[in-house]
């Protein structure tokens, strides 16, 4: 070794340096004892806690290690390898304890670049750092593990102690706590923030599992539409037809007559076994109809006649077949066979919903114009928003002729639009040409997709209230069709024989008594009661209902579900009715959907087509008696026997019965405690979507969902922010990225291909379909890919244990599906059906969210957010097949139970059973598939959001004031739970930090003051001439969003979430912009200048609001719009030119950068700066000297006044100034 003089700042220094040193370049001997020199004494004042920014805090984690490594540095060996390796150290040898010491207080460091060549590539240098500085921190392989002991201590700790106990009854009391009349509390301030406490839990799991049983009408919408849509955008270039007459006849297609056929049914051998086929497919036969006597009936020839049911539809006409061709009648039976389907799961969920039988049926859905009208006239006395859904169906009631059932869609459209008209007319409101304002609307695209949509909310809103108010048959003995075809056969074999049936066709009771035996019992979940006034001997008393003991599930016919009971005061102190739920069930309306609901379920008992209903449904007044004639007419085709009709007769009596008792309840009402009630009100009005009824709002809501789109949509930086975004919190959270060479396979191959087949749902042909639909880029795109039929059912795929289909319906039904940010930008699913269909608004298509290079824009995103939400899904999935102990599943009601242990088996399912002749809801028991499906849909929602669970109050009101309030609101806590789950991988991004920064040296906020530090800047290579360059990571890391909570950050965070549909007026009027904290206009002509235009100050703050406009502005391309290029020490422009080649204003306002980085910014939003260090230095002095002055003069004026208290606190703020632990004593640059 070789010791050597070298000085620095007039001062003297020793230094052993190996013997090659001296043959190194100048410079990197400088920076190498400079380097030392620095990790010895430090350099310059340390951030004090006010100053430092996220990555600083962050970087206390690698402190363990660097005390081991400068501790081993200093002993004498360590000391050895350290100078061997090429090391500079100023004090070698100090002692294994002063080093670690050093090392745990940040005075020193070791760094894996500080024995690599000088002469390395930069990029290859700093990947190597990072490596070596990852792989010689002990918090890379023991991380999780440090933090769970750490807890166990604290938690056993805390325990002995007994501050468990005090901490706990703490919060009991604080969350029990309840003021005001309405007794409001901790929990209902939760609410507001979606989080759920308590019962609210299981409201809120039970609403997450309502939005599963409906997301195939969701998928219908968000994919199969758009091949609707291609097929008529396709059709329409390629046609001598007009779109509108191709849609037209679309429309009449859909419309055409039906046609009838043999039921059929599955047929069994003698054992009771299902008879199958070579392909496995059930052996079925035509049901015979039966004469008074249950004897098969006969033609006048004697030949067996058999049930007919309706089959399908007639043959298209020569010219729909030429003008929509054969993919465009194929698409129409599609849909005609989807809403079918719609109609049978409607009914399925006790949602009977009118379809005529003879006939195909395209959705009468009002046009927004028309329920405007409606609403202005008056003539409803509904909710305005029920205007817009589709006018059939449960949730919407009228009457057959008022819906024009018997003409086609166009014809009916016109005739109510000449009745609303006169309408218009005869109140005086205006004289419109009614042709302006069409009654519903025909646009296929738009009708069927808002039907979808609407009867999607219906459905999910009816499963909710059934599951949480305990209504029903989702409890008790639950069975399949195929569990009571078992259950009959082993009853029937039992040795003492058994008899299902009495002669009458009822169940026995011995037979009900072991079906409740053998089939799993549902439990009430209790969340509230149904309660009712009533008298008890006389006197007033409140009854609640409970479940009849005597009750033997949903066969019997002999006893009631329920019995009411008197209800105990004292139980019912914190109850409220709970708004919103049907309580009463008196009028007309509602006593009418009990009935509708209650004779599907009893026809499906008496084994009874539910298609007949079609024919019910429509009867007015008393029903049970017209129901012979009803079926006769409706289906004149179709010979009923009597014994079939008394069958009819007598499921119309049972639901008599239940629309009596439904009276006789008087008013029965769901109640629940007022917290949760208020719970289910909020979750049944998110559930509802509607929009509000204020004309501002409306107009508020429009304006500012147009401007995030287009904020977001078409830049883009943003796509690359958020896959950026994507996979840091991937990483962070789920761990994908851990090992980047499996990361790189899961996101580019497994997740993509997952991606792409779900598309199509693996079928070669359907990729044809859209192929042959597209032409140029995308056609040669998708030619890249194929799909290969057998894989997509093949087990096993990327190692998770499950097919392609069974990832793709699992990930659906859990809304592991990309748009979620999209659908957080674009609210109003009509607006964006209208736009994909050329119709509605113009203008609202040009400027809004549903303009073709916004939609373009978040096509883009969403591909690249749904490869993300796929990843991370796959990953998850891996991983619980590897480790499943290290999971754990969350229950709906909020427990949890780890994957690896006992299946809990107290949580059901809703599956939809689709049968040849009925669709049929059956509660079943959850499998451990299930919950694993859960658990990886749980991590993908934990690491990406779900930006749709949001609370009432987020919606309405923080998500107006804040436009992107939902990603913060998410993305922070995700940040802070991982930074203390998983240190060794937030500290990753620290250690990248420290390689980019290697030969910059130690910077803090006395160099560059409070404007860079709040942006975590991260800074590149040496510094010259006073400046150096840097990039932020805040906006482009999720982590450092973190940095907004430090002080300082809450306010700034609030002031750049807030709308500027709300910031802007204030900053004009108060001529002062809240985002620079100066003043807007300065001087009385002052102009600036904006896209190479001249204007005034006020007018270029509010242009600045488009943000896509001061996205072109900014990167100014080939200096279009002027240029002006500063030099970075100076500060004097070194170019300046005007706008378009000298034609428009000078380049003034804005400072440019090479076209290249401009570039750069554009797509990646990444921008490096020119830090001038010097004029930080200046300022950050210049300023502290004016605060001490200002400091004294206070001090001096509190001892004058006898202020004592405030004059020590000036005094120790002096000091601390004094010391350096403050360069902004009044916090006026923070």
């Amino acid at each position: 070794m070789t010791e050597i003089n070298f000085e620095y700042a007039g001062q003297t220094f020793k230094a052993e340096v190996p013997e090659d040193f001296k043959n190194l370049p100048m410079e990197t001997q400088r920076q190498r004892l400079y380097k030392a020199l620095y990790s010895k004494h430090g350099r310059q004042d340390k951030p004090t806690k006010q100053q430092k920014n996220i990555l600083d805090y962050i970087s206390l984690i690698e402190r363990p290690a660097q005390a081991f490594k400068v501790g081993l540095k200093e002993t004498n060996i360590g000391g050895a390898i350290h100078q061997a390796l090429g090391g500079v150290d100023l004090t070698p040898s100090e002692g294994l304890f002063t080093g670690m010491k050093r090392g745990w207080m940040g005075n020193d460091e070791i760094r894996t670049q500080d024995y690599l060549p000088d002469d390395m590539n930069p990029i290859l240098k700093g990947v190597l750092g990072f490596a070596g500085d990852v792989a010689t921190d002990p918090v890379t392989y023991f991380g999780p593990q440090a933090v769970m002991a750490t807890g166990g201590v604290l938690k056993k700790g805390s325990d002995m102690a007994g501050i468990s106990s005090v901490v706990g009854k703490g919060v009991d009391a604080a969350m029990s706590a309840k003021f005001g009349q309405q007794q409001v509390g901790l929990p209902d301030v939760l609410r507001g923030l979606n989080v759920a406490t308590g019962a609210g839990k299981q409201v809120k799991g039970s609403a997450q599992q309502a939005s599963k049983q409906i997301r195939e009408l969701e998928e219908w919408v968000a994919r199969d539409l758009v091949d609707l849509e291609a097929f008529f955008d396709t059709k329409s270039r390629t046609s001598d037809v007009s779109l509108d007459k191709m849609k037209e006849v679309f429309r009449e297609a859909m419309e055409r007559e039906t046609t009838m056929g043999f039921k059929m049914r599955d047929t069994y051998d003698e054992a009771g076994k299902k008879i199958l086929d070579k392909r496995g497919n059930p052996v079925q036969e035509k049901v015979p109809m039966m004469n008074d006597e249950g004897l098969p009936l006969t033609d006048e020839f004697g030949n067996q006649q058999y049930e007919k049911v309706k089959t399908g539809y007639v043959d298209f006409t020569d010219e729909q077949r030429k003008i929509l061709g054969d993919e465009g009648t194929e698409l129409a039976e599609t849909w005609n066979n989807r809403l079918d389907e719609i109609a049978s799961m409607s009914n399925a969920f006790g949602q009977p919903i009118r379809m005529i039988q003879n006939k195909g049926y395209f959705p009468r859905v009002l046009t927004a114009q028309a329920a405007d009208r409606i609403r202005k006239l008056k003539l409803e006395e509904t909710d305005p928003e029920e205007l817009l859904k589709p006018v059939f169906g449960a949730n919407y009631r009228q009457a057959r002729e008022e819906i024009g059932r018997g003409m086609g869609i166009d014809e009916a459209s016109a005739q109510f639009a000449d009745d609303l008209h006169a309408r218009w007319v005869d109140s005086g409101a205006g004289s419109a040409n009614p042709v302006d304002i069409p009654y519903f609307q025909l646009d296929p695209i738009v009708a069927i997709g808002t039907r979808l949509a609407q009867q999607q909310k219906a459905l999910q809103k009816k499963w909710f209230l059934d599951e949480i108010t305990d209504n029903g048959y989702g409890i008790g003995p639950q069975f399949q069709r195929e569990d009571l075809t078992r259950l009959m056969k082993d009853f029937r074999n039992k040795p003492e024989g058994g008899q299902t049936h009495q002669e009458d066709g009822n169940w026995t009771i011995e037979f009900l008594d072991y079906v409740r035996k053998e089939s799993p019992h549902k439990q009430e979940l209790n969340i509230g009661k149904w309660l009712k006034a009533d008298t008890v001997d006389g006197k007033p008393a409140m009854m609640q209902r409970v479940l009849n003991p005597a009750w033997r599930g949903r066969l019997d016919r002999t006893n009631d579900q329920f019995l009411w009971e008197p209800a105990s005061k004292a139980d019912l102190n914190d109850y409220r009715v709970v708004n919103g739920i049907p309580e009463g069930w008196l009028d007309k309306s509602k006593a009418d959907d009990i009935w509708d609901t209650a004779m599907v379920e009893e026809m499906r008992l008496a084994n009874l087509d539910p298609r007949y209903m079609q024919a019910i449904h429509g009867i007015e007044g008393n029903k049970t008696p017209q129901i012979r004639k009803a079926l006769q007419e409706a289906f004149p085709q179709t010979k009923f026997n009597t014994a079939t009709l008394d069958r009819f007769e007598e499921a119309g009596k049972k639901a008599d019965e239940l629309v009596q008792e439904a009276r006789d309840t008087k008013q029965a009402k769901f109640y629940a405690p007022k917290q949760i009630a208020r719970q289910i009100e909020d979750t049944m009005d998110i559930m509802s979507a509607k929009k509000s009824d204020k004309e501002f709002l409306r107009w508020y809501d429009k304006v500012q969902n147009g401007w995030k789109a287009w904020t977001l949509g078409v830049r883009p930086a943003y796509h690359t922010r958020n896959a950026i975004g994507n996979m840091w919190n991937a990483y962070l959270a789920t761990g994908l990225g851990e090992n980047p060479v499996k990361a790189a396979k899961t996101y580019m191959m497994d997740a993509a291909e997952l991606q792409y087949y779900a598309r199509f749902r693996g079928d070669p042909a359907l990729r044809k379909q859209l192929i042959d639909n597209m032409k140029g880029l995308k056609s040669s795109i998708h030619q890249t890919r194929q799909i290969q039929s057998g894989k997509y059912d093949a087990p096993n795929f990327a190692g998770t244990g499950y097919s392609m289909r069974e990832l793709i319906e699992g990930a659906s039904q859990r809304g592991v599906t990309a748009g979620h940010y999209t659908k957080d930008n674009i609210r109003d699913l009509q607006i964006m059906l209208e736009a994909q269909a050329g119709t509605g608004n113009r203008l609202e298509r040009i400027i809004g969210p549903e303009n073709p290079f916004v939609k373009g824009g978040f096509a883009v995103g969403g591909t690249i957010e749904g490869n993300a939400r796929y990843g991370v899904f796959l990953h998850t999935l891996q991983k619980i097949k590897d480790n499943p102990g290290d999971f754990k599943w969350v229950a709906p009601d909020g427990e949890a139970y780890a994957l690896n242990g006992k299946i809990p088996d107290k949580y059901w399912k809703t599956v939809t059973d689709k049968y040849p002749d009925r669709f049929v809801n059956n509660r079943v028991k959850m499998t451990y598939d299930d919950m694993v499906m859960d658990t990886a849909a749980r991590e993908v929602q934990g690491a990406l959001f779900d930006y749709a669970d949001v609370s009432r109050f987020e919606r309405n009101v923080l998500k107006r004031v804040m436009p992107f309030y939902t990603w913060t609101r998410k993305n922070i806590p995700v940040q802070l739970k991982h930074l203390v789950l998983n240190p060794q991988r937030a500290e990753k991004l620290v250690l990248a930090k420290q390689q980019f920064e290697h030969e910059t040296g130690e910077l803090d906020h006395t160099d560059y003051g409070k404007f860079w530090g709040e942006r975590v800047p991260v800074f590149l290579g040496n510094e010259k001439d006073g400046v150096v360059q840097a990039f932020t990571l805040l906006n482009l890391l999720p982590m450092a969003d973190i940095q907004r909570l430090l002080p300082g950050g809450p306010s700034a965070l609030i002031n750049d979430l807030t709308s500027p549909l709300i910031k802007q007026p204030f900053e004009q009027i108060a001529n002062y912009d809240t985002f620079m904290k100066r003043q807007i206009k300065t001087l009385p002509d002052e102009t600036q200048d904006f896209l190479g235009v001249s204007m005034s100050p006020r007018m270029h703050h509010l242009v600045k609001l488009l943000v896509p406009l001061t996205e072109i502005n900014r990167v100014n391309p080939a200096g279009v719009f002027g240029e002006r290029i500063l030099d970075p020490v100076t500060g004097v422009p070194t170019k300046q030119t005007d706008a378009f080649l000298g034609l428009g204003a000078k380049r003034e306002t804005y400072k440019d950068v090479q076209e290249s980085a401009r570039w750069l910014r554009f797509f990646s939003g990444v921008a490096v700066y020119d830090v001038n260090l010097n004029r930080d230095r200046y300022f950050m002095n210049k300023n502290l000297k004016k605060d001490l002055a200002e400091l004294k003069g206070k001090l001096k004026w509190a001892l004058r006044k006898g202020q004592n208290r405030k004059a020590q606190q000036l005094l120790d703020l002096i000091e601390a100034v004094d010391r350096g632990e403050t360069t902004d004593p009044f916090e006026r640059r923070s």
